[in-house]
């Protein structure tokens, strides 16, 4: 054999020897894969079976009823219709009663009233404009003129008017 052939023999043995150990290597992997497949598996099926726990109990909650001295201070509480909500929300997740739960919320509850007084006063839109003339430009016109307003409510108004500027 010339040297030629020998490294060619070499080659083929050190390409053996690399398919061999990528052959491992990538057994090695294969197993590694799936051992983590099935550790994943196994915490999907965990966390699925808590997180249905976790819906039954937040159902149990809500399913809970109000006792009948809660709906009692209900109905004789000062409480408006939007607020009502609020305090039995209160009461169930700090689960106190109705009226522990209102006397918590009483601040809020007043500043909130407050507010809706509020815009009931501040509200135009449903109020009527009031439909007065002026008596001093009724006075003035009158004077300038010399015509007297045809309606009754015109001519008190200007007799009014005459009778203040009087005054002053």
């Amino acid at each position: 054999m010339t040297t030629n052939d020998e490294e060619v023999i070499t080659q083929e043995n050190d390409t053996e020897t690399t398919e061999n150990t990528e052959e491992t290597e990538q057994g090695d992997d294969v197993e590694e894969l799936k051992k983590q497949i099935v550790t994943l598996q196994a915490q999907k099926e965990h966390w699925r079976t808590k997180a249905s726990e976790k819906k039954e109990e937040v159902k149990e909650e809500v399913k809970a009823d109000l006792g009948v001295t809660d709906i009692m201070y209900l109905a004789k509480a000062d409480i408006h219709d939007e607020d009502v909500t609020d305090v039995l929300n209160y009461s169930k997740k700090m689960g106190v009663s109705v009226k522990e739960a209102h006397t918590f919320m009483k601040p809020i509850l007043k500043e909130r009233a407050e507010e809706r007084k509020t815009v009931e006063a501040t509200e135009t839109k449903s109020a009527r404009k009031a439909n007065h003339k002026d008596p001093g430009s009724l006075l003035d016109r009158a004077q300038s003129t010399g015509e007297l307003p045809e309606s009754d409510a015109d001519l008190k108004a200007l007799i009014r008017a005459r009778l203040e500027r009087k005054r002053k």
